[in-house]
């Protein structure tokens, strides 16, 4: 089999747990394998990247949102609880503009910000967001729902809860890989389900 010792190198910050394991059986099928790079070759080279969007968050209006946060909140932790779970985390920037009301100018023909999100039992969340796009009225407003963190923050946050040993839900069909690999590694437990937002 010509394909036998293939290694094939990707980034698993830009796949999702469920991309990844369906490449693994495929290459397994013939005798390749998947490696996650800590680095993507990619980044090395590329010089004049773009910076990010800083495209500005606003409020969505309770008439068109249809329901508070808080209620919406309330209702993931609902979810969290049944799946036996301590936190979850939102990767997707719909299932996040959702869950808090807001909306943004970071993707294409889409109104949702870049941003992530980490819902605790206890009552505690965790958005992270570059804090350039909320002007003061939408900062204060997210500030009474969670604790506003740079994206940066992200990966540590993760690996912080599951050093505490906490079951971290998350939908294999959204979440990268990278952070599947940071709760179990860090000796966190992993709760597949779907995204409770969506």
């Amino acid at each position: 089999n010509g394909h036998r010792g293939l290694r094939i190198g990707v980034d698993p910050w830009l796949h999702t747990l469920a991309e990844i394991r369906g490449l693994e059986k495929s290459a397994g099928d013939i005798g390749a394998s998947v490696v996650k790079l800590t680095e993507n070759p990619v980044d090395r080279i590329w010089k004049d990247r773009p910076a990010p969007s800083a495209g500005k968050v606003f409020i969505q209006p309770l008439e068109y949102a249809g329901k508070p946060p808080k209620k919406k909140l309330a209702e993931i932790r609902e979810v969290i609880a049944a799946a036996k779970a301590d936190a979850c985390v939102l990767t997707d920037p719909s299932s996040v503009a959702w869950t808090f009301n807001i909306r943004g100018h970071d993707v294409p023909h889409t109104p949702h910000p870049l941003a992530f999100a980490i819902i605790e039992m206890d009552e505690t969340a965790a958005i992270f967001i570059n804090e350039g796009k909320l002007d003061r009225k939408t900062r204060a407003y997210l500030t009474q729902l969670a604790d506003i963190r740079d994206p940066d923050a992200f990966a540590d946050a993760i690996a912080d809860l599951a050093s505490r040993n906490c079951a971290i839900m998350l939908d294999p069909a959204l979440a990268s890989s990278q952070i599947a690999s940071l709760i179990t590694d860090g000796g966190g437990r992993l709760v597949e389900r779907p995204d409770p937002a969506r």
